[in-house]
């Protein structure tokens, strides 16, 4: 396993597809981990972040029907802008959510939804929505 922090593996924000497509973004990885650290911290025990998707190569994007201006594409990885969708093993999707809003709230996550399976994250711009 190629760690990339302390709790993070490059695998786990490589495209899932296979093609094994890797690029690194510094701010999200920091992000993630503050993430972890500020939930952790509320619940008062350990939350590890179980990342569903970070990066997506394009032929994986279209597979799926991500949008063409997903912040998982390797071009938004290269200018720190890239994203991640996780939950967070021991809390619901509910609680996950308003810690996360919280740190939306003092600027710290930019692009934030809620989805019935956890949360998407990204550095890009200040926006909030629900998902399915």
């Amino acid at each position: 396993m190629n760690k990339i922090s302390a709790h993070f593996s490059q695998s786990e924000l490589s495209c899932n597809c296979g093609c094994n497509r890797y690029v690194e973004d510094k701010r999200l990885i920091d992000l993630l981990e503050l993430i972890r650290a500020y939930i952790s911290a509320k619940e008062k025990k350990q939350c590890p972040v179980v990342v569903h998707c970070g990066l997506r190569c394009a032929n994986h994007n279209y597979r799926i029907g991500g949008v063409s201006s997903s912040r998982h594409l390797p071009l938004y990885f290269s200018v720190q802008e890239g994203a991640a969708d996780f939950h967070c093993r021991g809390i619901s999707v509910k609680k996950l959510h308003k810690h996360c809003k919280e740190l939306y709230k003092k600027g710290l996550i930019k692009g934030l939804g809620l989805y019935s399976w956890g949360v998407h994250v990204d550095n890009s711009k200040k926006r909030q929505w629900r998902g399915k």
